[in-house]
């Protein structure tokens, strides 16, 4: 996905605020290194959403990895076993 990302974190003794906090500004340092720029990158707060059951761990799972599909970026999933 060109505009957005999708993760699956658990989340033990670091707040979820904090683990953003930090994906955030490195990648933001990153990307602003890489192409010569200045200022945010993300347009607005992350969403989160409380996974508490294996129903809806399994079904958020599938909407991750089949996105691209819906999207027309991937035309099918291609994993491979080692």
């Amino acid at each position: 996905m060109d505009n957005h990302a999708h993760f699956l974190v658990e989340i033990n003794k670091t707040p979820l605020s904090k683990m953003m906090q930090g994906i955030q500004q490195v990648f933001t340092m990153k990307y602003n290194k890489k192409y010569n720029r200045t200022g945010h990158v993300f347009e607005q707060r992350y969403k989160a959403m409380l996974c508490n059951k294996d129903k809806y761990l399994f079904n958020l799972l599938r909407y991750i990895h089949q996105n691209p599909v819906r999207a027309g970026i991937e035309e099918k999933l291609n994993y491979k076993m080692e």
